[in-house]
């Protein structure tokens, strides 16, 4: 087994990543929808078409992996 994890990896800056494609799975009032996404996109629509819950989607992982990030790492072994 290889021992804990150095500190310099878990205050090593994370590399930006770009969500392409959001696929929602009932979540709120959107059973099965997909969404495409570039650098730039405009919500448009009508009442009551999704996107409120489009954004809190957007906020809810925005605030997971915040939460996420701001522990330190833990390593689980197996027992078996």
């Amino acid at each position: 087994m290889k021992g804990p994890i150095s500190e310099q990896s878990v205050t090593a800056p994370l590399s930006p990543v770009r969500v392409t494609r959001v696929d929602f799975d009932n979540f709120k009032a959107l059973e099965k929808y997909s969404l495409s996404l570039e650098q730039v996109n405009i919500v448009v629509g009508p009442n009551n078409a999704g996107k409120s819950t489009v954004l809190s989607a957007f906020r809810a992982l925005d605030t997971t992996l915040r939460a996420i990030r701001s522990k330190a790492p833990t390593r689980i072994y197996s027992m078996m």
